[in-house]
């Protein structure tokens, strides 16, 4: 479950899929890391880089959001998951150019908008 190649872990591929909350639930209750062995991005990158497509308009048959990308990423930080340099330059970047996806972020993870 915990299985690393130089991409990163399960946990990196789950948020990659996009719209896996189960399936992120279930890796970091099952001990899966936050941050891959190897340097480079981490699910909490790849999982900023997701809100890049954000778009608070399109919904599910049920109306529920179709991006739980903001969601997911809530996860990772409850579970540890550290504040560094490129993710503080992704939610910037964010603030900016997808105002939608900030909201969104924010709502989910407030502490988030001190960065």
């Amino acid at each position: 479950m915990d299985s690393k190649d130089y991409d990163g872990n399960a946990l990196s591929w789950a948020i990659r899929l996009g719209n896996n909350t189960e399936a992120i639930a279930l890796l970091l209750e099952n001990g899966v890391s936050t941050k891959p062995d190897f340097p480079g991005l981490d699910a909490l990158d790849y999982g900023l880089a997701e809100l890049d497509s954000y778009n608070s308009q399109m919904k599910r048959d049920d109306g529920s959001p179709y991006f739980s990308t903001p969601r997911d990423i809530a996860l990772l930080i409850n579970a540890g998951a550290s504040i560094e340099r490129s993710h503080i330059e992704k939610i910037q970047q964010l603030k900016t150019l997808n105002p939608d996806a900030y909201r969104a972020l924010i709502e989910a993870v407030p502490a988030l908008a001190a960065y």
